[in-house]
């Protein structure tokens, strides 16, 4: 899953969601140094990874993309996954997904002190281009796609994506529509801790 599932499975606690957008930047048992909500985002990330990353579902979404995109596969299928809860955003969620995208710069926004360096650049680059709200159409995650292939030099590589997607959109839209709530189950239990 991308950066819009991951904000909206940890949305029950601002620190949560603070874990779960730096996870990347976090390395090892570095989680520790942060404060103990913090900490539990970046582990509660960490799962949401695995569990996507091993599961028969989101395998099947990825063996789409792997003739074309080989290794980076898995990368388009969180982000293809992300585009398929923005553009249903309402199956999901009461609040439009524009309010919820404010909201979560205005979160990740007041923990930027505890972020690391590269969070807080994504983040303003994040909150520039508005990726979040991006998601929902396929212009905008295409847009969102070619800036991930730049940033990784590898500029050109993936202009073919959403292509595939519209080829196999049904089967991919099904594939998440299974998934999803696996993986809100799997999740539930960083969810319902009482941190006070």
């Amino acid at each position: 899953m991308n950066h819009l599932a991951h904000l909206y499975l940890s949305r029950t606690q601002p620190q949560l969601m603070i874990g779960n957008f730096i996870a990347d930047e976090v390395k090892g048992k570095n989680f520790q140094q942060y404060p103990p909500i913090i900490s539990q985002g970046i582990v509660m990330h960490r799962a949401i990874d695995h569990f996507t990353d091993t599961h028969a579902i989101t395998l099947h979404t990825r063996n789409i993309f792997r003739s074309k995109f080989r290794l980076y596969s898995g990368v388009l299928v969180d982000m293809m996954y992300d585009h398929v809860l923005a553009k249903n955003w309402s199956r999901f969620h009461d609040e439009p997904l524009e309010q919820f995208a404010a909201e979560s710069y205005a979160v990740l926004d007041s923990f930027e002190k505890q972020m690391p360096e590269f969070s807080v650049f994504f983040l303003n680059r994040m909150k520039h281009y508005n990726w979040l709200s991006m998601y929902a159409t396929e212009q905008g995650i295409d847009s969102v796609i070619r800036s991930m292939a730049k940033r990784i030099n590898k500029e050109g590589q993936f202009d073919e994506a959403i292509e595939v997607y519209r080829q196999h959109q049904l089967e991919i839209d099904d594939d998440f529509f299974s998934f999803f709530p696996l993986l809100q189950n799997h999740v539930e239990s960083y969810t319902t801790i009482d941190y006070e």
